[in-house]
Order: structure tokens, then C-alpha cells, then sequence
């Protein structure tokens, strides 16, 4: 049994640490138009007993992984939006992106900036990375992906999409496809 520290702020994602095992990925969208796989693993973590472990091969388009969000007047104009993710590859070096795009009721993007970061090697590496949301926010988009030229494994754990400053601490996500708080499911 692991004791998880206390949440102090709201993390507007699903399933974040990818503890559901019945319906895994379930929350997310995977965009895989390169030449890779994505998998729920428990065999290494950073929270919880499971993680999102992508194997890309290379050579082909970009592998991507989406999750998409309905937010109110939280997100208004000025808001700090704050995207945050916790990598580790044993093929160090491998890079990735970290995207926030922010669209209006009407569909059409407001926002959209993407942050490059570098997976340390086998251990847990965290990145967090903010902006400021403009007009009238009617979703969130956050992705994680990789160039199509790398080939080898990266581990995502831990995700967050925060208002203001994302918290180091781990933080829960809002809503799970069982309803059911995700910390310490299996």
C-alpha cells in the first residue's frame, strides 16, 4: 500500500498516472501515424503501480498521444495554463514534446505552443512548462509526442494539465472512466 502526498491543486485530466487497468488508455487519443506501440506497463513507475511505455521504431510520421478536455470560465483569458509530465527512457537522450492547445466554443484555436524536452536516461525526469490562455476557452488540448527519426522506449507517468502553477506534489485526476478517484487502482 503507498501512501500518496496530499493534492494541492486540481489536475483537469483523466487518469493521469494510467492506474486503470480494465479499460486502459481508455481517457486518452492516440495518434499513432509513426511506427510504434503504446502500452500501460506496471513494471516501472514513477506513481502508482502503472505508467503509458511507448516503443517507436522510427522512420515513420510522429507518434502522439492526446487528451482533450471541456473547460469553463477557470480558463478565461489570462489564465496560467501549466502542462506537466514525468519521462524516463532507457534510451538516453530520446526527446519529446510537451503541446497545450487551447480552443474557443467555436472550435477554432486560440493557442497552441509546444515545449521540447529531454528524457535524462532510467531515471524519472520531470517537466512542467506554462502559458497564458487568450479569449474564451471552450477546450484544452495536451499532447505528448515524438519525432518520427527516434526509435526506442520512453515511459510517461504522472501528466498534468493545471490552472496556475502545476504543483510538484502528485496531484489526481478530475474524472476517471469509472469515476473513481486513480490513485492505488489496478
Amino acid at each position: 500500500f503507498v501512501t500518496q502526498p496530499s493534492e494541492t491543486a486540481m489536475n483537469y485530466l483523466k487518469d493521469p498516472s494510467f492506474e486503470i487497468a480494465a479499460t486502459p488508455l481508455a481517457d486518452l487519443t492516440v495518434d499513432n501515424t509513426g511506427g510504434g506501440t503504446f502500452v500501460r506497463t506496471t513494471g516501472t513507475s514513477k506513481y502508482g503501480t502503472a505508467a503509458l511505455e511507448m516503443r517507436h521504431t522510427g522512420g515513420v510520421g510522429i507518434v502522439r498521444v492526446l487528451q482533450e478536455i471541456t473547460v469553463g470560465t477557470e480558463f478565461g483569458s489570462g489564465a496560467t495554463i501549466t502542462g506537466r509530465i514525468w519521462v524516463q527512457s532507457p534510451s538516453s537522450g530520446m526527446t519529446g514534446t510537451l503541446r497545450i492547445r487551447q480552443g474557443n466554443t467555436a472550435g477554432t484555436f486560440l493557442l497552441d505552443e509546444s515545449f521540447p524536452f529531454t528524457a535524462s536516461g532510467t531515471g524519472w525526469s520531470r517537466f512542467s512548462t506554462a502559458t497564458t490562455a487568450t479569449g474564451t476557452v471552450g477546450t484544452l488540448q495536451v499532447w505528448f509526442s515524438v519525432p518520427a527519426s527516434q526509435s526506442g522506449t520512453m515511459r510517461w507517468d504522472g501528466i498534468g494539465l493545471h490552472r496556475g502553477t502545476a504543483p510538484t506534489a502528485w496531484v489526481s485526476g478530475r474524472d476517471v472512466a469509472n469515476h473513481f478517484d486513480d490513485n492505488g487502482q489496478a
